[in-house]
């Protein structure tokens, strides 16, 4: 099946368009020189013509010098003048000469060539009306180029002067075929130096492709940095050394995940062995098992809630993720979250207020917008001691619209402020402990991302904190109205 020629090699194109550029000029120019060799072929046979004419013309009139007698009269004397001059064309050292013919007023011809008269060009009998000489072609049966001078005499005899181009046509033919040799030649060298030169133009990224198919998983730190390549071969370069440092990070970040991750789950699992193994090693009696197993129970959700809040991640850092969205009122939504978490607070010994204009409204999705303020105000209260305040506001900004969780807590660390977002990462809480599985604020971020916002944070050591969720009013790309 025929390779379509969009699917052609890049050294197969450049091949081609070497050899057709290379071809197109060569023939033009072969051209040219041709056309210039056939005129000035025609310029010389006509030089000769007309110059040959002139001088038989004054050869003719010399025998008449006295003007008794005339070429047209018929006369012996004139017969005789006219073989004269006829037979100084005639000799055998002048065969490549110029035929000589006359024409009398009565159709009548004399010929320097003893040549079949029927070779020759017709006769014209008509007289032109305009003097001097005047210049024709004719071509014969068997394909004879004939070139032809006629010159009216002063007694209406027309002297015709016939050159047979055989000569020219001979030249010309030995040229064409010539040239079509070198117009083959010239195709097969520029196809060959095309090649070449597009394979040498190409061998950079000939190289480079050599160089990317020896990179695997574990070679990632390699970069593919070519000191000598040409100016578009380095850009592709860097691009494929940019692309090799991202898929680097992210497989250190995917390395460093899968770590953070089985030790998360190893300590539950853990505890549920232990638990087990306690259980196991003796008889015991049925509340002990209750208990035992509501311990375990405990461990199993555990394992649940954080399966659950790591699929969510995953399902939010998908770029092809689907959110819908629907007009919300930020100080609604606030409030709803307060009352959900007054309960808690209360037990606690912290206070929740709402603050927070009318009238401030942005598209969202009202469960993850929720649920990242449960999981800010979650923190708020894991560092914030009894008699402290929580406060939940909104504002409007340049960008769209600004949620804030402040609080009067115990706040966090310069130097745990840059990794609060990140997963698995889990602050004190006050008292040296450290609770959770570090993946709440890391869900928060998740879910600024899908609105198209950010996550930000800032905190003064025993002062408190103060969390913001940046929302733009209008949806993210690739959400959708819900409804």
């Amino acid at each position: 099946m025929p390779i379509s020629p969009r699917r052609w090699s890049i050294s197969r194109r450049l091949t081609i368009a070497y050899a057709s550029s290379a071809f197109v000029l060569v023939a033009c120019a072969l051209w040219l020189q041709y056309r210039a060799l056939e005129r000035n072929l025609a310029e010389e046979d006509d030089q000769l013509l007309l110059a040959t004419s002139s001088v038989v013309a004054r050869d003719l009139a010399s025998h008449f010098v006295d003007g008794t007698a005339s070429l047209a009269s018929g006369s012996a004397e004139s017969v005789r003048a006219v073989e004269i001059v006829l037979s100084k064309w005639s000799a055998p050292a002048l065969k490549e000469a110029p035929v000589i013919r006359l024409v009398s007023p009565a159709c009548e011809t004399m010929e320097s060539s003893a040549a079949i008269k029927t070779g020759f060009p017709p006769v014209l009998c008509a007289r032109s009306t305009t003097s001097g000489t005047t210049l024709r072609s004719w071509v014969g049966a068997q394909g004879i180029d004939w070139r032809i001078a006629t010159t009216t005499l002063t007694d209406g005899t027309l002297l015709d002067v016939m050159l047979n181009r055989h000569t020219d046509t001979t030249v010309l033919s030995r040229s064409r075929r010539q040239l079509t040799i070198v117009l083959l030649l010239v195709l097969s060298v520029s196809g060959i130096l095309g090649l070449l030169i597009a394979r040498r133009g190409l061998a950079p990224i000939a190289h480079l492709t050599a160089r990317v198919s020896r990179i695997d998983a574990r070679s990632l730190d390699q970069r593919l940095a070519l000191s000598d390549a040409p100016a578009e071969v380095d850009a592709l370069t860097s691009s494929f050394d940019s692309m090799l440092g991202r898929l680097e990070a992210a497989f250190g970040a995917l390395s460093d995940y899968s770590a953070e991750l089985a030790h998360e789950l190893r300590t539950p699992l853990h505890v549920l062995r232990q638990h087990i193994e306690v259980v196991l090693a003796q008889p015991r009696t049925t509340d002990e098992y209750r208990e035992a197993m509501s311990t375990n129970l405990e461990e199993v959700d555990r394992i649940g809630r954080m399966a659950d809040d790591i699929l969510f991640l995953a399902r939010a850092q998908d770029p092809r993720a689907d959110l819908e969205t629907q007009r919300l009122e930020a100080r609604v939504e606030l409030e709803a979250v307060a009352e959900f978490m007054d309960a808690i607070t209360d037990d606690r010994g912290v206070s929740i207020t709402v603050d927070a204009p009318e009238g401030v409204g942005f598209d969202g999705n009202r469960t993850l917008i929720r649920r990242a303020l449960v999981n800010l105000v979650s923190n708020a209260l894991a560092h914030t001691s009894r008699g402290g305040r929580i406060r939940l506001g909104a504002s409007t900004s340049a960008d769209g619209v600004r949620l804030e969780v402040e609080d009067t807590g115990s706040g966090i660390a310069p130097e745990h402020l840059p990794r609060i977002f990140d997963r698995y990462f889990r602050g004190s809480d006050g008292t040296g402990t450290r609770e959770g599985a570090g993946l709440g604020l890391a869900i928060v971020r998740g879910i600024a991302k899908l609105h198209g916002g950010t996550a930000g944070a800032t905190s003064a050591t025993g002062v408190g904190s103060c969390f913001r969720l940046e929302l733009p009013r209008t949806p993210a790309p690739g959400a959708r109205p819900s409804g």
